[in-house]
């Protein structure tokens, strides 16, 4: 839904929020599924698309520490 309503209104702040808030909550409950790696790419396309360098560098690295658990 998140994904969806960001194509259709293109509101990088909304789903920058949005998909921050999703990730914290991962985090927070220890979920490292396949789940979470499509969220962290997902954040990592759309942070690139925007330029934006720092959300961009988090999602990487994040998702670097999940490839290397599967």
């Amino acid at each position: 839904m998140v994904l969806r309503k960001y194509r259709e209104n293109n509101d990088y702040g909304y789903i920058r929020d949005q998909l921050k808030s999703i990730r914290q909550d991962l985090v927070v409950q220890h979920i490292k599924t396949d789940f979470t790696i499509i969220v962290y790419e997902e954040n990592a396309r759309i942070s690139i698309e925007n330029n934006d360098l720092s959300d961009y560098n988090q999602c990487a690295a994040q998702l670097k520490n999940l490839y290397s658990t599967k």
